[in-house]
């Protein structure tokens, strides 16, 4: 019988292991906390993006940050001055329309159109941007209608 004694231990403890990891797994997981999504669409849509790029550029035109080497920075133009982000519409190197976010957390996303011409269909941009302060991440999605 005293041989059987540190078995019995060893099953208890394993049968109260198995419980437990059972017990665990059933708890309910909080949800994560998802990012706002919020939605902009700039005034100046369509051809009104090809007369804002044939104005000539402003310094409010020039974003506070480098935007890096595909974008023409003399092609500039602020459409949307936002809490956010700051849209513009600019050119890249291969003379296409771009949508541009210049967030508050000093980041840059872009959205180029497929024609240097013009811009044969909408344009949406979707990204993530910091709240001044620390709040928590929010993703956005900007965009210029086609023109009709």
């Amino acid at each position: 019988m005293r041989r059987r004694w540190p078995w019995a231990v060893v099953g208890v403890v394993l049968v109260l292991s198995f419980l437990a990891g059972v017990g665990v797994s059933l708890m309910p997981v909080p949800a994560p906390k998802a990012a706002t999504t919020t939605s902009a669409t700039p005034t100046a849509g369509g051809s009104g993006v090809l007369a804002a790029l044939a104005r000539p550029q402003q310094a409010r035109d020039r974003p506070r940050i480098p935007v890096g080497a595909r974008l023409t920075p003399s092609t500039f133009r602020i459409l949307e001055h936002g809490t956010l982000a700051d849209l513009y519409v600019a050119r890249d190197a291969s003379s296409r329309i771009c949508l541009v976010a210049v967030t508050t957390d000093d980041h840059f996303a872009a959205a180029c159109g497929t024609d240097a011409t013009g811009l044969p269909a909408s344009l949406r941009l979707r990204f993530t941007a910091a709240a001044p302060g620390g709040a928590d991440p929010s993703q956005l999605v900007a965009g210029l209608p086609a023109p009709r």
